[in-house]
């Protein structure tokens, strides 16, 4: 029966992670990431290999919709296109939430398909793969004008770099012009409870509570009706948090919502119960077991008791006690 209850809780857990997880590939987490605006500078893109002949195409070049001028082609353009190792970086100085690519070329020359690495570090990467985990191969644009988007079927991936390594092109040499769509931390799941300011750091998020007497990494256990506040110290207990935050998610939620939060609430509480009667009744048994071999009570259960002196009347003890009593009396 235990096993079956654990079961449930796994399977409701995974179908709730799933519609968590769902709700983040929505047109929230879809947005421009900067490389078009400015807000990517160009020092956070980089490339390996750029054309400087007849025009330079550095890799800051590579943003959408960006023109060539005199000096510059606009784009960035690799300086050998059977040159292996080639790639186009991004780094968002911060991890994001990546959903999609948007791709244009420049000048005639186009990339026509590519692979995608990520990274949290910039040390151990991550090839991007279909479900069948099999490297995936991004189709690409066709000419020099049109852009292609290209979103991730499995959801958004978490980086801080991106890397697209090209592997076919058009027009003599790979061209390539980027934005990359995706979300902040902070945009991705709103993980802060209002009221509260989200604030992104480099692999993680802070929520800045207001007002102060609101606790928790996302806010979520409410001190303010209490006229108590906690330490700087003070760690809440799982229980505490687990309480404060279902009935800080309570109000608007549908009843099937409320219902998984229930259940994830008794389940823990109903392992811990069946752990507790477990010991309760070995240690009843080993007291009985001590009854037993030894004749002294432990407890002042009747069967045990009647037990004990239908043992010492049977020894004899209790007629000698008698006879030397009796004894006594009569001096």
């Amino acid at each position: 029966m235990i096993m079956k209850v654990q079961h449930e809780c796994l399977f409701l857990l995974t179908c709730c992670m799933i519609l968590m997880f769902d709700s983040i590939v929505g047109d929230e987490c879809r947005r421009p990431m900067g490389l078009q605006s400015g807000a990517v500078r160009d020092a956070q893109l980089s490339a390996r290999c750029i054309a400087t002949s007849p025009l330079y195409a550095w890799a800051f070049q590579a943003r959408l919709n960006n023109a060539s001028s005199e000096a510059t082609s606009g784009a960035w353009v690799a300086c050998d296109a059977n040159r292996t190792g080639l790639f186009l970086q991004v780094d968002f100085l911060k991890v994001r939430n990546v959903s999609g690519l948007m791709t244009q070329g420049q000048n005639g020359m186009y990339t026509a398909s590519y692979q995608l690495v990520y990274s949290m570090d910039g040390q151990r990467w991550s090839m991007y793969q279909d479900e069948d985990a099999t490297t995936k191969v991004f189709d690409g644009n066709t000419d020099d004008v049109g852009t292609v988007t290209q979103y991730f079927d499995q959801g958004p991936i978490t980086a801080r770099y991106i890397r697209i390594l090209p592997l076919t092109y058009g027009g003599g040499n790979f061209a390539l012009r980027l934005e990359i769509l995706g979300c902040a931390w902070c945009d991705a799941d709103s993980p802060c409870i209002a009221p509260a300011v989200c604030e992104d750091l480099v692999d993680d998020y802070e929520c800045h509570c207001t007002p102060d007497c609101m606790q928790g990494k996302n806010c979520q256990l409410d001190y303010c009706g209490t006229g108590t506040m906690p330490s700087s110290e003070y760690q809440p207990s799982s229980t505490e948090i687990m309480t404060t935050a279902a009935k800080s998610c309570a109000s608007g939620l549908q009843p099937w919502e409320r219902a998984l939060i229930v259940i994830f609430t008794i389940c823990p509480l109903a392992a811990l119960a069946v752990v507790l009667t477990f010991l309760t009744q070995r240690y009843l048994r080993l007291q009985y077991q001590m009854t037993t071999v030894y004749g002294r009570p432990v407890s002042p259960q009747p069967s045990i008791i009647s037990y004990d002196v239908s043992k010492v009347i049977k020894s004899g003890y209790l007629q000698s006690y008698d006879v030397s009593r009796s004894r006594a009396n009569q001096a």
